[in-house]
Formats: C-alpha cells, sequence, structure tokens
C-alpha cells in the first residue's frame, strides 16, 4: 500500500541507491507508516470514516460510489480512452492514444476472466474496503489456515460471514491477500 522494494525514484524514499540495505527500507516504511496512522487518527478525530484503503468520507453519503462496482466484483462499464470494462467474464481495456481510440472506438484489448481469477480479485479489491468480502465470494480461494494465522496476528477478522483487514492489515494489503490466496 504505502511502499514498494523496487529500486525507483518516489517522492515518498527519493532516489534509491543500489547499496541501500533492507533495515534502511524497513525504517523507511515503518516512517510513512507511522505518518499514516497519524492521518487516520486526524481524520477520525475530525469526524471522517476509512471507508476504503485510500479513501475516507464524513458521510456514506459522500462515499466515491463510482469505485463500489469494482471493489464489490460486480460488473462496470469504463467509456473512453484508457477506460477498463468487466462485463460478461471479460475485461475490456481501450488503448491510451486519442487518435487511434477517435479512429476506431470499438478497437480493445479483451481479456477472459475465468471464476478463478474473478475470485482473487474479489478477494483483492473487497479487501480494501472497511466493509471487507463475504466469504462466500471467494471460498475456492481463500486459504483458511492463512486467515486463521492473520487472524492470530490482528491483521485480519472473519466474523458474520465477512473477511475483513484491521488498521494493520489493510497497510499490509498486498501482502496479506498474498498470504489468503490458496
Amino acid at each position: 500500500f504505502f511502499f514498494s522494494s523496487r529500486r525507483r525514484h518516489t517522492r515518498y524514499i527519493g532516489d534509491w541507491s543500489s547499496d541501500v540495505c533492507s533495515s534502511d527500507l524497513e525504517e523507511q516504511a515503518e516512517l510513512l507508516e507511522r505518518h499514516m496512522d497519524l492521518v487516520i487518527d486526524s481524520l477520525a478525530y475530525s469526524g471522517y470514516d476509512w471507508y476504503e484503503i485510500a479513501s475516507f468520507a464524513r458521510d456514506p453519503a459522500h462515499q466515491g460510489l463510482h469505485n463500489r462496482a469494482y471493489w464489490e466484483g460486480r460488473e462496470y462499464l469504463g467509456l473512453g480512452v484508457g477506460a477498463v470494462s468487466t462485463v460478461a467474464g471479460e475485461r475490456r481495456t481501450n488503448g491510451p492514444k486519442l487518435a487511434a481510440y477517435l479512429a476506431d472506438a470499438d478497437e480493445h484489448a479483451v481479456e477472459e476472466l475465468d471464476a478463478r481469477t474473478l475470485a482473487e480479485e474479489r478477494l483483492l479489491l473487497g479487501l480494501r474496503l472497511a466493509d471487507g468480502v463475504p466469504v462466500d465470494a471467494v471460498a475456492d480461494v481463500l486459504d483458511r489456515v492463512a486467515l486463521e494465522r492473520l487472524s492470530g496476528l490482528g491483521l485480519a477478522t472473519a466474523v458474520d460471514g465477512r473477511i475483513r483487514l484491521g488498521r494493520r492489515g489493510r497497510m499490509l494489503l498486498h501482502d496479506c491477500v498474498a498470504e489468503l490466496i490458496a
């Protein structure tokens, strides 16, 4: 979520040299996590709810509903240059060039999505939400032993038929999902 171990220039980490040791990277990651904790706490104090991994709102009516379809694994239609749609088990991606799009708006890449891919994406995207993801929506790809392990570490919970990540689990979203996928 906050930190990538790839060696590249970012505004958060700076220009990494090839001799950066892992303890330096861990220190940077911990600093970023503490910073995010302050952001979360400050916004919560001001009445904002952390409803999605990168989104806060004071009122549910002000949440970014346009993204809910893909967070919740529903079909969605994207229109325009570079837009992505997922409909009827296919992901269609329009090209990034305006001239090519204007010349042939029907030209797009198509990826067939099997049930496993859809369930894995449902797990990854659904866990971005504070509401989490229904267990039965991801049962076929869920490693239940890993879920118990993450629950024991305080990173995840499975209550009322939903898997949710706690604060630290949400900060470690991709690592948690990698563990949870069977």
